[in-house]
């Protein structure tokens, strides 16, 4: 059986999380994802908002999504200071979908939370028809991909 709202709530209330997010993965991002003018992104199971934070640095605007609402009390108190981030409660997999960002993102980080998505080809499928822009390899003329897997890296 898997987590539900509820104990992922209790998880966060509880003052736990997860890994921090590496230096290796911040540079992962930096150098293969670096925003462009205006650029959107969206981190779904953002838990208490870190990678979200992080993103607003490097100029994006974002959309941090968590279904666990403990996450998200925590993400807005410990992140009250940071503009530039929407907390949305969001259960990406049963969920609407609709107070995600109309004209789509530019980037869609799902860091640590893949594994806890069963139907993971359909929520897939579902994001991937939100980029508001060209692929990286579109846009410079290359083959690069815009996804950046974060889940193998600072172990």
């Amino acid at each position: 059986m898997g987590y539900t709202w509820t104990d992922w709530s209790e998880h966060y209330n509880e003052g736990r999380g997860f890994r921090r997010l590496g230096d290796q993965e911040k540079g992962l991002l930096v150098e293969h994802a670096p925003a462009p003018e205006g650029g959107r992104a969206l981190d779904i199971g953002c838990g208490t908002g870190e990678l979200s934070v992080y993103l607003t640095s490097l100029g994006y605007t974002v959309d941090g999504a968590d279904f666990a609402e403990g996450a998200l009390e925590r993400a807005r108190a410990e992140h009250a200071e940071v503009e530039g981030v929407r907390w949305l409660s969001l259960d990406v997999e049963h969920g609407d979908l609709a107070d995600l960002a109309e004209d789509g993102y530019d980037l869609i980080v799902l860091r640590l939370s893949i594994a806890f998505i069963r139907d993971r080809a359909r929520v897939l499928r579902a994001l991937v028809a939100r980029p508001r822009s060209p692929t990286i390899g579109e846009a410079t003329g290359t083959s690069a991909s815009p996804a950046v897997s974060l889940s193998q890296t600072s172990r």
